[in-house]
């Protein structure tokens, strides 16, 4: 059984020094959830497994290596962390006055106006589809299939944003 770790509380490094060791099975650090769905394709496909799984290892290792060979900075006596503490006089500041106080009203802008600026490139890749919008729609063979999602995902946006921006219309 696999292990996918990943996430804002986690690291490569953190997953091959302490997570890889302790369990019997493959572990891969992903690094957002978008990327999970390739990991698991070379996980459970018959032929990728093992390549994968050696390569995954493989780079736990040199991690493993990279972190064992930094050198550990002695700490401090908490008497001397005490020590070097800063010192700072509050009583002599004055914080700046903000150039706005109150409620700021935004008019709301139509959406059609907005989507035409949106950079998709990173909703391809949560779909693994490699590329730079709009060039992504150039590359032979897939550059019609990739316009369909395009054309979905700008649709699913302005519905999801006109719902919501009509709830929140005064």
């Amino acid at each position: 059984m696999p292990l996918l770790i990943g996430g804002a509380t986690t690291s490569r490094t953190h997953t091959a020094v302490k997570i890889a060791p302790a369990y019997p099975h493959v572990v891969v650090h992903v690094q957002d959830a978008s990327r999970a769905v390739g990991v698991m394709g070379n996980l459970v496909s018959l032929d990728l497994r093992e390549g994968y799984a050696d390569e995954n290892r493989q780079e736990q290792e040199r991690a493993r290596e990279k972190h064992q060979s930094r050198k550990a900075q002695p700490l401090l006596s908490l008497a001397d962390a005490r020590g070097k503490k800063p010192a700072y006089d509050w009583s002599a500041y004055t914080p700046p006055q903000p150039s706005f106080l109150g409620t700021r009203v935004y008019n709301p802008v139509p959406l059609g106006e907005i989507v035409p600026y949106i950079d998709w490139t990173p909703f391809f890749h949560a779909w693994e589809l490699r590329g730079i919008y709009p060039k992504i729609f150039e590359q032979e063979g897939v550059g019609p299939r990739r316009k369909s999602y395009s054309t979905t995902g700008e649709s699913c946006s302005i519905k999801s944003c006109a719902n919501d921006c009509s709830k929140r219309a005064p």
